[in-house]
C-alpha cells in the first residue's frame, strides 16, 4: 500500500500547487504525474498477470 499512498500524496501536492498557480508547467507536471501513475498501475498488473501464469 505504501507505493500508493505515495503516488496519491505527490498527485495531491501537484493538485494544490496547480490550483494554486495555474500554469502550463503546473499542468504538465500534473499529466506527467498521472502518466507515471497509469503506468506504474499497468505494470504491476502485467507482473501480477505473468506471475500468476507461470505457476500453472
Amino acid at each position: 500500500m505504501a507505493p500508493g499512498i505515495a503516488t496519491m500524496a505527490a498527485l495531491g501536492a501537484q493538485i494544490a500547487d496547480f490550483a494554486r498557480n495555474a500554469s502550463w508547467s503546473s499542468a504538465a507536471l500534473l499529466g506527467v504525474t498521472i502518466a507515471a501513475w497509469i503506468g506504474v498501475c499497468l505494470g504491476a498488473q502485467f507482473v501480477v498477470t505473468w506471475l500468476a501464469g507461470r505457476r500453472r
